[in-house]
């Protein structure tokens, strides 16, 4: 028997071809043929597909992610082949048949069923594949949820008509059974299904099931014994991946594996399936490198999306662990196919842990990524860090990536496997165990750094944020931790200010009374040992301008003031104060060696358990490196070290707080807006405006004087450096009255008066959009309702009407009650809440006038 294999999943070229030698060592049964869909193919190459899959008797393809060339030349290659055709993928789905069962057999069975009304009994895939009544679509449009088919059909086949009223599987099941092959076609329908599970679970009984079970059925050859098929895993069990070993609950993997020892727990996520890879290296070199600090309970995952997910909940309680890492694309829950990340979301909020994603780098070799300035390109990028980001998970490192293609000698065909990248293993452990640090370590003992910005340099832009008090808020941060147990003074803003200008403002020329920390370069030089780094950074700023808060001597002046065990520091500027600005943006160069310093002095000498920076936005997350997916040469990685990194960050940025969620591994813990309303023109402005309506007025009623008018509309216009087109300069005009102006600064944790919330969403409700034409405003009771959810006021009921009408007297009772048990609201992304947070995940204390965010705990 002839089967040619099309396949991004090396380890099946593997697998299979050990296992043709064991079932065929003289090579009187088997013929067998393998081409690597993720290489660009030769003409040859596809010349050689073309003539092995018109010689073959199956052909088992799977081309998901491989090259279009290889698909394009398969289908056209199927339209004369008359085989068996095996694919559990979108892009031959539609090809597939096995014996008398195949997918458009399948189709015109459901077709036959009757009119939509019929239809609205099927399951929402089986629609979705059929479409219109009769009509053919695109397979890869049509069949995303192909894996979802394999069960329905395997259902069919055991399904049984009861009853007035017949389902949608079951009309199917009724008009297959009017066929004279129904019976074979149930049969072999189930074959198809259970030759999918050894596919993708493939490895040595896998492959040796699969192989006896084509020759027995479909290559005359009765005589091949057929294996049972190998023990289909529990959707999620703890799985020892060497020697491979599964438990049903985490006792009984304590009980015969491991045991805690009182270690913390971490519960490791990866996939059991071998398909498209096999991780098993990979989790073993992390729990090894783990073992030491933690109890590793490793989970084996291998239902798609929802399905896993009442398994994983079940262990994961039992578990109950102080970590999470999930090896896992896609969501927790999720998948290619979709899922049920609601229900995903809510378990991972019952079990209130932080969770760590390290990238399995399935598509570059170790080299390849090192060289890439971009990492991960755009499909990786959604499927492995934007989806997981949205279960909160953190610490994206690669941790594991291809091998160099290389000829497989029994077979001919050149694949890649992935494996550990030893360095990048033991820096994510090196991560893991600085978070288990700060989640145990008790709070009198905990170290934090509050880091602010002064660039340029200067006093006037000491401890700037957008739209932040930042010296006041670090002030009240400190107020509530002194408040939890830790071990701070509790100095005012202004005493931070005045703390930071005596002694650790980030330019020499204000440090006149106190002289500041130093740190001697060759101490840093030690304590950060990567060579090339600070040769890059010499060469990059040769000059001593370019490094302000320098010794004579060469050593570094370090910006911080002691609060007991919370420090509060000044980031440096990227270079010299003239290119301070331009340069803070710039991810192509690196620091100067005193912006270096001054974070490894940060880790190495006064080792805080965490780092937050304070306010919009500072600069380390712009340093040279990666866009994602970074390694230990990127700048911010290098300098943020082991340490856990909390960011606050203006909640109207999202865009560029994904970067420092990327390049700097930041937990972000977004703040609110302050008070802001609509702004009224004045001075020449008002007078434009004025000058414009006189002119619209003239034209009706006194024309003769509109061409002098409107010249002098132009000629204010022009001196003011506005359009000078008429309607342009309105829309102009229109924009400058009603935008929003920020009425002061906000301080972290400071909720708005019922006032303010008023003012704030009559300033938004009547700020409008001027994409084509203005958004309609809000009326005042619309205005009111909003105000009343965002102080508590209001019900999330749909039949909610009216709001109280104590609202806006703050001396009642009930407005007293609202606000101090509302704690601080949030217009948009301010975080409040106790507990698990889906975007942040991490523990977030609230109070009636305060919201800081400790560690972990």
């Amino acid at each position: 028997m002839k089967i040619t294999f099309l396949t991004v999943f090396p380890d099946l070229v593997k697998h299979v071809s050990e296992a043709a030698k064991t079932i065929d060592p003289s090579h009187d049964l088997l013929e067998l043929h393998f081409f690597n869909s993720t290489t660009r193919p030769t003409p040859e190459e596809l010349e050689a597909l073309t003539r092995a899959i018109h010689d073959s008797d199956i052909v088992v393809l799977d081309a998901m992610g491989g090259d279009p060339q290889w698909i394009r030349a398969t289908r056209l290659t199927l339209d004369d082949f008359d085989g068996a055709v095996l694919s559990w993928g979108a892009e031959f789905i539609d090809k597939v048949r096995l014996g008398s069962f195949s997918m458009a057999t399948a189709r015109n069975a459901i077709e036959k069923t009757g009119s939509h009304a019929d239809m609205k009994h099927m399951p929402p895939d089986m629609k979705s594949m059929l479409g219109n009544t009769g009509a053919q679509k695109s397979i890869k449009g049509i069949l995303n949820s192909a894996k979802k088919m394999i069960p329905i059909i395997t259902e069919m086949g055991s399904s049984t008509d009861s009853g007035s009223e017949i389902s949608g599987i079951n009309r199917v099941h009724a008009t297959v059974k009017g066929m004279r092959t129904a019976p074979k076609f149930m049969a072999d329908a189930k074959r198809f299904s259970a030759l999918g599970k050894a596919f993708h679970s493939m490895r040595e009984p896998q492959a040796d099931f699969f192989l006896r079970h084509l020759l027995h059925f479909d290559g005359g050859h009765p005589e091949v014994v057929v294996p049972t098929p190998p023990e289909a895993l529990a959707p999620a069990s703890v799985g020892a991946p060497w020697p491979s070993r599964h438990f049903p609950t985490v006792e009984k993997y304590r009980q015969e594996c491991d045991a805690p020892h009182g270690r913390p727990t971490v519960v490791l996520l990866y996939s059991g399936l071998t398909y498209p890879y096999d991780s098993n290296d990979v989790v073993r070199a992390l729990m090894d490198s783990l073992r030491k600090d933690c109890w590793v309970v490793p989970i084996s995952i291998v239902a798609a999306g929802g399905e896993s997910l009442e398994a994983l909940r079940t262990l994961l309680s039992e578990a109950a662990p102080k970590l999470i890492i999930s090896m896992q694309g896609f969501r927790i829950g999720g998948g290619p196919m979709g899922g049920d990340v609601d229900s995903s979301t809510a378990m991972l909020k019952s079990i209130n842990a932080p969770i760590m994603h390290p990238l399995i780098l399935s598509r570059y070799t170790e080299k390849q990524w090192n060289e890439s300035r971009h990492g991960l390109g755009q499909s990786e990028a959604m499927v492995m860090l934007m989806l997981p980001e949205m279960d909160g998970c953190l610490a994206e490192i690669p941790i594991a990536a291809m091998t160099e293609p290389a000829q497989n000698t029994a077979t001919g065909v050149v694949t890649s496997v992935l494996v550990p990248i030893p360095k990048q293993i033991e820096r994510f452990a090196r991560r893991v165990r600085g978070q288990l640090r700060l989640s145990t370590t008790p709070a009198p003992q905990k170290r934090i750094a509050l880091i602010g910005y002064d660039y340029p340099a200067g006093e006037g832009n000491l401890l700037n944020g957008a739209f932040l008090d930042v010296s006041e808020s670090m002030a009240a941060i400190m107020r509530e931790l002194s408040h939890r147990g830790y071990q701070t003074k509790t100095p005012s803003g202004q005493q931070l200010l005045n703390d930071l200008l005596a002694q650790a403002v980030n330019s020499p020329e204000y440090s006149q009374t106190v002289r500041p920390k130093t740190y001697l370069r060759a101490d840093a030089e030690q304590d950060l040992p990567h060579p090339r780094a600070w040769q890059s950074m010499d060469e990059t700023h040769p000059s001593p301008s370019d490094c302000p808060m320098t010794t004579p001597e060469g050593d570094f002046i370090i910006p911080a003031v002691d609060y007991g065990n919370v420090l509060v520091g000044i980031q440096p500027g990227r270079g010299s104060v003239k290119m301070a600005t331009t340069d803070a943006h710039d991810t192509t160069r690196p620091p100067h060696p005193q912006y270096a310093g001054f974070y490894t002095w940060l880790s190495q000498v006064w080792k805080p358990d965490v780092i937050i920076h304070v306010g919009t936005h500072g600069t380390l997350e712009f340093l040279q490196g990666k866009e994602n997916a970074v390694s230990a040469e990127c700048f911010p990685d290098m300098l943020i070290g082991d340490i856990p990194h909390v960011y606050i960050y203006y909640c109207g940025n999202a865009a560029e707080g994904l970067i420092a969620r990327r390049r700097a591994h930041a937990v972000l813990v977004s703040y609110q807006p302050p008070v802001m309303q609509p702004t009224r023109l004045d001075g020449e402005l008002a007078e434009l405006d004025d000058l414009i309506s006189e002119y619209r007025r003239s034209v009706t009623l006194m024309p003769q004087t509109s061409a002098e008018l409107l010249e002098q509309v132009h000629g204010r216009a022009t001196a003011l450096h506005l359009p000078t087109d008429l309607d342009e300069l309105e829309v102009e005009l229109a924009r400058t009255k009603r935008s929003l102006v920020p009425m002061g600064l906000h301080v972290w944790g400071q909720a708005y008066t019922p006032q303010e919330a008023r003012l704030m969403v009559r300033g938004m409700a009547e700020h409008g959009s001027f994409d084509g034409e203005l958004a309609p405003a809000l009326s005042p009771s619309e205005q009111a309702k909003v105000v009343g959810k965002v102080l508590g006021e209001v019900s999330d009921s749909p039949n909610e009407t009216s709001l109280p009408k104590n609202l806006w007297n703050p001396k009642t009772p009930k407005t007293r009650r609202s606000l101090r048990e509302s704690g601080t609201w949030r217009l948009g992304h301010e975080i409040c809440t106790r507990g698990y947070n889906t975007m942040t995940r991490w523990k977030v204390y609230s109070t009636p006038s305060k919201d800081v965010t400790l560690m972990h705990a």
